[in-house]
């Protein structure tokens, strides 16, 4: 048993709940959270974000999360400068679908949609992970994307864009040689 005049750790009175409500999603600075829904609302799109908003504003239950998704997700990694959000969208899927994450893989399918990637290319990043990841979990993504991409025309005008092309003949990427690890 500990007595009174025990002292607590400054380690184990970090982990004190009032300790943990300082720190919040709302040190995030303002031009942070204002990125993030920026590129949220652009991703996932506003009809998903005003909902996601309402549900935080109805149950406040919700509201710490709601900040941490926005300024912290979508704000202070996903507006990090040396990626753009098609590549950060690509790993995201990559990174759901090997996790089974299939209904936040089915929201950012969709958002992948909604910043240009293909049918065909999501096809072709789900083929590829599933090598990585395994068949099972490919053949849900390809259901899971074979409903988002059902409708051709509701698809969103970014996403009708034709993928960028490629400079190597025939749409092949062009070889690299490899570099040797022998010292040289």
């Amino acid at each position: 048993m500990v007595s009174k005049n025990t002292k607590i750790p400054r380690r184990a009175a970090a982990r004190t709940p009032a300790r943990r409500q300082d720190r919040s999603a709302a040190a995030v600075r303002p031009e942070v959270m204002a990125a993030g829904e920026r590129n949220r609302r652009m991703v996932l799109g506003a009809d998903y974000v005003e909902r996601s908003a309402a549900r935080a504003q109805a149950n406040p239950f919700f509201a710490p999360l709601q900040e941490a998704v926005t300024g912290l997700a979508w704000g202070a990694v996903w507006d990090r400068p040396g990626l753009d959000l098609k590549t950060r969208s690509l790993i995201t899927v990559t990174a759901l679908l090997a996790t089974g994450r299939h209904d936040e893989l089915r929201l950012h399918l969709q958002g992948a949609r909604n910043i240009g990637w293909s049918a065909s290319e999501i096809q072709e990043i789900i083929l590829h992970a599933a090598c990585y990841c395994g068949m099972p979990v490919a053949v849900t993504a390809f259901g899971i994307a074979a409903d988002i991409y059902a409708d051709p025309a509701a698809m969103p005008a970014a996403a009708s864009r034709k993928p960028a092309t490629r400079t190597a003949a025939k749409g092949k990427r062009p070889r690299t040689e490899s570099v040797s690890s022998g010292g040289k």
